[in-house]
């Protein structure tokens, strides 16, 4: 088993989104917590939105690094999520794999200061 670290954002639809994407990863990871959910400012100027909600969420997987990666990917496109809206600057649902196992992903958004805050809950 492996202990995994999630980060998940919406500006689209924000408070409905976000719960929507925690049922989905609560049947696809059982023992599954989450963080509080923040309202934290939009990072660059590339979003006619101008806020997103984001929480983070810990669970342990027996999945493969890539096939959770695929579910991951699965869920934000079953919600409406595509590269398309996110040129657009619009969000439904993002869901970035922080670490699996000893392996950390994504260095900058650790540096976040949202991302330390709700870090802090595990």
């Amino acid at each position: 088993m492996n202990v995994i670290i999630l980060a998940l954002g919406s500006n689209r639809n924000r408070r409905k989104n976000i719960r929507q994407a925690q049922h989905f990863l609560r049947n696809l990871l059982p023992d599954i917590i989450f963080t509080k959910t923040i309202k934290t400012d939009a990072i660059g100027s590339n979003t006619p939105l101008p806020f997103f909600y984001n929480c983070m969420a810990k669970a342990t997987t027996s999945l493969h690094l890539a096939e959770l990666q695929q579910q991951l990917r699965n869920i934000e496109t079953t919600m409406g999520d595509s590269h398309e809206s996110h040129q657009k600057g619009i969000v439904v649902i993002d869901i970035d794999l922080l670490a699996y196992g000893s392996q950390q992903f994504k260095a900058d958004d650790w540096k976040r200061s949202y991302i330390k805050e709700l870090a802090e809950e595990f």
